[in-house]
C-alpha cells in the first residue's frame, strides 16, 4: 500500500483555499459590523436631535420666564416706589 505523500503545491492549494474561506469570513463578520454600527449611530443620532430640540424647548421657556420676572417685577416696583417716599 502505497502512501500517498503531500507536496509543497498540495500544501500551497489548501492554504490558499483555507485563506479564501477565512478572508469571506471576516468580510462577512466586517459587513455585519458596520451594518450594525450604522443602526447604532443612527439611533443616537435621533436621541441628540430630540435632546436637542428639547434643550432649545428650555431655553426658550426660560426666556419667557425672564420676561414676566422683569415684567413682574417693574410692577412691583411700580406700586412699592411711591409707599417708600412714606417714612413711617
Amino acid at each position: 500500500m502505497a502512501e500517498k505523500s503531500l507536496e509543497k503545491k498540495d500544501f500551497e492549494k489548501v492554504f490558499r483555499a483555507f485563506e479564501k474561506r477565512q478572508d469571506e469570513k471576516l468580510k462577512s463578520f466586517e459587513d455585519r459590523m458596520i451594518h450594525q454600527f450604522h443602526i447604532v449611530s443612527e439611533g443616537l443620532i435621533d436621541q441628540v436631535k430630540l435632546l436637542a430640540e428639547g434643550h432649545s424647548g428650555v431655553i426658550e421657556r426660560l426666556g419667557q420666564m425672564e420676561k414676566e420676572n422683569e415684567r413682574q417685577h417693574l410692577e412691583t416696583r411700580t406700586h412699592v416706589e411711591p409707599l417708600s417716599r412714606f417714612h413711617i
